[in-house]
């Protein structure tokens, strides 16, 4: 049996570096949470997205995700605005001037998840899913430190 650890390490150093190779927001100073919330950002243009929705999508700590959002907008990546519907809320979107370049940099990372998906079923992807749900948890309840 393969080992599962040295198999996901694999996987995941190969991903990084396609990420990376495709993505010239690296060499902006940004992590790979503020990419994913630039990513989700981008996916969503017109919608209402707050904070709390890219905790839910992220699964991160309000904390992490707030310090994040305050880095990305002092290097004026997003931008922050008072919702329409309610005045409580603070919607973030991508600022005018990245959207354009985010354009082509995520097109890559979407064609590199179209790469890794290739020739996958969607019953096979709903099993990889399951077992990395299952594997999460164990480690969530594992004792090993």
């Amino acid at each position: 049996m393969k080992n599962a650890i040295r198999e996901i390490e694999t996987f995941h150093k190969e991903l990084h570096c396609r990420i990376t190779r495709s993505k010239r927001l690296f060499e902006k100073g940004l992590n790979m949470t503020q990419l994913q919330i630039m990513h989700y950002l981008f996916k969503h243009p017109g919608e209402e997205v707050c904070q709390r929705d890219l905790e839910d999508f992220l699964h991160l700590k309000k904390a992490t995700i707030a310090e994040s959002l305050d880095r990305l907008e002092q290097k004026g990546f997003i931008e922050r605005e008072v919702s329409k519907t309610d005045r409580r809320r603070k919607n973030v979107m991508v600022s005018r001037e990245e959207l354009e370049e985010m354009k082509e940099n995520f097109r890559k990372l979407d064609e590199t998840a179209d790469v890794i998906t290739r020739d996958i079923s969607e019953k096979e992807m709903e099993v990889f899913f399951c077992v990395l749900e299952k594997m999460e948890e164990n480690l969530k309840k594992g004792d090993v430190q």
